[in-house]
């Protein structure tokens, strides 16, 4: 088990050392993750609103918090940019405070804020009702400033008293503070989330396909990449002398494996990680059945590098079928495209790849939240793939 350890752990450090390679198996399915993802749907997900507060007080950055800033990306600018913002359609809308605003609030003058907006706009709809229910918080708090003050003055005149009502910015933060944590009136949100399992025709959308297809697409290109190695150590007859060593020629197949399939799981560990954490892609929350899926996944292309590998002569043929063959099975297998949109034949055909499986399992577990026990059966086929794979290979490998 050393030897095979070893071995596989100089394979990774190979493959490290190569910063040509190791680049361009990293940077360039980043690349095309973003650009396919922005380009289908997966860019900026908040919705672009400008604001000009003009007045800067305390009552105006209230009507600013109503926009959540993870909903909403909010751009400051003046009456007149922001307006320009919202007429050219760079923003939803533009929220204009007037200046004076809070001085009007309290002292009880008619106010408002305008909201600048294209009909046509939908997303405008929500910043109108977000900035609405915010607005009749501080009208309601203003009022309860008139009533405080009308209820001394009537005291004072029905006793012949002095009645002094407090300051009325006391007056508002009191009844601001009637608001939280529990408004006066409200109303019952009851998400529907019991159960976050969708539907069999819900389909993975921008960021989260592409992630998910160029992670299956680049481990494939790592996996078939590497098994070339075992050419390239032939021609230079590493292997061969491998071989008078006490490793026995399992333990150097076995090694070999191992590092392929190292380097494979390592591709699939920066695609993941850069999706998630860069791209904020989500992937579910059943990590069991992600990992089931991605590890069978790589041992099927594993196997299948390894095959390949002996049904070719040179490194330049090995190259050649990984840029055909990888390319080939992610499209077929739903890398680019959820399978979902595609004929019943072509989705057969898919089921044919280790692909195809995979991106079934994954966007099942992933985009449907349907639980590790969906991952079972693509996890199953992979392994027999796998198993297929090595066998034919491993059969067909030529040490010397």
């Amino acid at each position: 088990m050393s030897r095979i350890l070893t071995l596989a752990r100089l394979n990774l450090t190979q493959v490290l050392k190569d910063r040509t390679g190791l680049l361009t198996l990293i940077f360039v399915p980043l690349m095309l993750t973003f650009i396919f993802g922005s380009v289908m749907g997966g860019g900026e997900t908040r919705v672009p609103v400008a604001v000009a507060d003009l007045d800067g007080s305390a009552q105006s950055r209230e009507i600013v918090s109503a926009l959540d800033e993870t909903s909403y990306r909010i751009t400051r600018a003046g009456d007149t940019e922001a307006a320009a913002m919202a007429a050219s359609g760079e923003a939803a809308a533009a929220v204009v405070i007037p200046k004076g605003f809070a001085a009007d609030v309290l002292g009880g003058v008619d106010t408002q804020v305008r909201i600048l907006k294209d009909p046509r706009s939908t997303a405008s709809i929500a910043i109108v009702e977000a900035v609405t229910g915010r607005v009749q918080r501080v009208a309601a708090n203003a009022a309860t400033i008139r009533i405080v003050q009308a209820a001394f003055r009537d005291a004072s005149a029905a006793t012949g008293a002095h009645y002094a009502p407090a300051p009325p910015t006391d007056i508002y933060s009191y009844a601001d503070r009637l608001w939280s944590p529990d408004p006066p009136l409200s109303v019952s949100d009851v998400p529907v989330t019991v159960s976050k399992v969708r539907g069999a025709a819900t389909q993975a959308m921008g960021f989260q396909q592409y992630s998910m297809g160029f992670t299956l697409m680049f481990m494939m290109f790592m996996g078939l990449g590497s098994a070339g190695g075992f050419l390239d150590e032939r021609e230079q007859g590493t292997l061969s002398r491998l071989l008078t060593t006490p490793t026995s020629r399992t333990e150097l197949v076995a090694g070999k494996v191992a590092g392929i399939y190292v380097t494979v799981l390592f591709e699939a560990v920066i695609m993941v990680g850069f999706g998630a954490f860069v791209f904020h892609v989500p992937w579910g929350d059943d990590p069991l059945g992600v990992v089931m899926i991605l590890a069978t996944f790589g041992l099927a292309t594993t196997g299948l590098g390894v095959m390949i590998s002996t049904l070719v002569r040179t490194r330049g043929q090995v190259s050649a079928m990984t840029a055909v063959l990888a390319t080939a099975l992610s499209m077929l297998g739903g890398s680019y495209w959820p399978l979902d949109i595609v004929s019943p034949a072509m989705r057969t055909i898919a089921l044919m790849t280790p692909t195809g499986w995979a991106m079934t399992g994954l966007t099942d577990v992933v985009v449907r939240y349907q639980g590790a026990s969906h991952a079972v059966l693509p996890s199953a086929v992979l392994l027999g793939m796998a198993a297929l794979f090595l066998l034919i290979g491993v059969a067909r490998l030529k040490l010397e």
